[in-house]
């Protein structure tokens, strides 16, 4: 009703109780439809400005799936390229190791000519009930053998080398020497683990790296292993000596 008053022109009276025209009632819902058309309009226009919760949310829960995935893959594919790395370290680590046995073990047996040649049968024998044996893998001594090393010369100058380390090692414990000390154990550590002897070899590099492995009871158990796998393989071309024909 406001609206159609509004409509009449400034300074114009209308005649008590007269109608108001059909053109004047017509302009009046126009302008009505207008101003209507003119709020619903401002009101899409303010409700599509706010956010959309539900899709920000959505977008977000997207990335960090994509997020994860791509985690997921270069974690599965870094642990195939350090698997992959590592059997290629081990190989060639082994490769290393067995050269330098055959180097030292042709050093040894130059040393000593004119020893006999020994069969490549190897078994641990147990010459000495007392202490109980260490044990050692066979195939480093056969690699020896195969490789065309005189394995009893080799053995005679590993034993008597080991002879003078431990006997060496036996003084050095009781003195405060520690750089003495430290190189004996890892000459020691090298040269049992020439033979294969894994376990006494990580004992004695252990303890030439760490100095609470160097007590002297520690020191002592390691001295009675290693002379136990001495007797081992000083009994051992006994029993498989042979002759060249």
């Amino acid at each position: 009703m406001l609206a159609l008053l509004w409509m009449f022109p400034a300074g114009t009276e209308a005649a008590p109780n007269a109608p108001p025209s059909i053109s004047t009632v017509r302009h009046a819902m126009h302008a009505e439809n207008s101003r209507q058309f003119a709020a619903s309009s401002a009101d899409g226009v303010a409700m599509a400005s706010q956010p959309w919760p539900s899709s920000l949310a959505l977008a977000l829960a997207l990335v960090a799936v994509v997020a994860l995935i791509g985690t997921c893959i270069s974690r599965a594919a870094w642990k195939r390229a350090a698997k992959k790395q590592k059997h290629i370290a081990d190989h060639w680590l082994h490769r290393c190791e067995a050269a330098q046995a055959r180097e030292q073990a042709a050093q040894v047996a130059t040393a000593n000519p004119s020893s006999a040649a020994v069969k490549p049968t190897m078994m641990p024998l147990d010459a000495s009930r007392s202490a109980p044996l260490e044990p050692f893998e066979h195939r480093y001594l056969d690699a020896l053998c195969e490789e065309g090393v005189d394995l009893s010369a080799f053995l005679d100058g590993w034993c008597r080398a080991m002879d003078a380390d431990l006997a060496r090692l036996s003084v050095l414990r009781h003195q405060d020497d520690p750089d003495d000390l430290r190189s004996v154990l890892h000459r020691l550590s090298g040269a049992v683990g020439l033979v294969g002897a894994r376990g006494l070899m990580e004992g004695l590099r252990r303890a030439s790296t760490s100095p609470r492995e160097r007590d002297a009871g520690a020191i002592d158990a390691l001295i009675d292993r290693a002379k136990s796998l001495v007797k081992q393989l000083e009994a051992l071309p006994a029993v498989h000596r042979s002759t060249e024909p």
